[in-house]
């Protein structure tokens, strides 16, 4: 933290906590950033500015208590590839199961959208990263449940911004709404997967 608060010359560092899942760590983690400003204003260094304090939704307790959390950040990002792996109950390294890993799956696209309307009510930016995020296929979905931003790999950026800029956001915020109610992964791609294309 004090490296962070030292590197914040521009103004343009965030700092986010990720894993979290109650309000007692981020109330913990607060606390300890504002002991490490406290005792770097002690040893005579003036901060210019203090950096916003968002939160990484991987656990899907985060996702359920996150009213409880916008209080006291300043943005929201998801991880996706913990959140799938949590939401489902498998582990998507492990060869017996990881065919069961499904980005796609009812649960993970209701969480992602209880996410984004929830931190929209109080008016927090929510970006996603994890494979979804630079996935073309999921791309207008993100972006149709209201996404804020994408966090992508460099070398998936071109392919990324391609992929937003030929979709179409009023028809993909519709097929989105359309894809919370369906039941089954199968159908969720097979829409997705059509429309793409």
């Amino acid at each position: 933290l004090k490296a962070i608060y030292k590197s914040n010359t521009e103004a343009n560092i965030k700092i986010m906590i990720p894993m979290l899942s109650s309000l007692d760590e981020l109330a913990t983690v607060k606390k300890v950033a504002q002991d490490v400003r406290t005792e770097l204003t002690e040893e005579g260094y003036v901060m210019k500015a203090v950096p916003e304090i968002g939160v990484m939704i991987e656990i899907p307790a985060a996702a359920i208590i996150l009213d409880s959390l916008l209080g006291e950040i300043d943005f929201v990002s998801i991880g996706t590839n913990d959140l799938v792996q949590y939401i489902l109950a498998v582990d998507r390294i492990n060869q017996y199961v990881s065919e069961l890993y499904e980005p796609f799956h009812p649960a993970v696209l209701r969480i992602i959208n209880l996410v984004v309307q929830t931190a929209h009510k109080k008016g927090k930016p929510v970006s996603v990263c994890g494979e979804m995020a630079s996935d073309p296929y999921a791309i207008p979905v993100l972006v149709g449940l209201g996404v804020d931003m994408l966090s992508v790999p460099i070398k998936m950026y071109l392919r990324s911004k391609y992929a937003i800029r030929s979709m179409n956001f009023e028809k993909f915020s519709s097929i989105s709404q359309h894809l919370l109610g369906l039941s089954t992964s199968a159908e969720i791609r097979k829409i997705i997967e059509e429309e793409v294309k």
